[in-house]
């Protein structure tokens, strides 16, 4: 689905720029819910490492968000990196 910030997260290196750009300006905190939903969307491995990389930097993280988070972490299915990214966002 798309997002108002985002757009097409088909479209991932731009996805991935505006994430990074978000992240160096402290505006990522603004942009709670898509982040919620890239973390969501399990065929998109890039975006959602990318996202539990920079989730670090949230100053004041939604409960949904850190619950979406550690469900990642608790997913037996989830392959490994995907888990000690979430873990590390933690």
């Amino acid at each position: 689905m798309a997002d108002p910030v985002f757009g097409d997260l088909r479209d991932w290196g731009r996805v991935l720029s505006l994430l990074d750009k978000l992240t160096k300006s402290n505006k990522l905190n603004d942009h709670q819910q898509e982040l919620l939903e890239i973390l969501r969307d399990r065929e998109n491995w890039k975006l959602r490492e990318a996202v539990l990389e920079s989730v670090k930097d949230l100053y004041s993280p939604s409960d949904e968000l850190l619950e979406e988070i550690l469900n990642i972490m608790m997913d037996d299915m989830a392959y490994y990196n995907a888990r000690i990214l979430a873990a590390d966002a933690l």
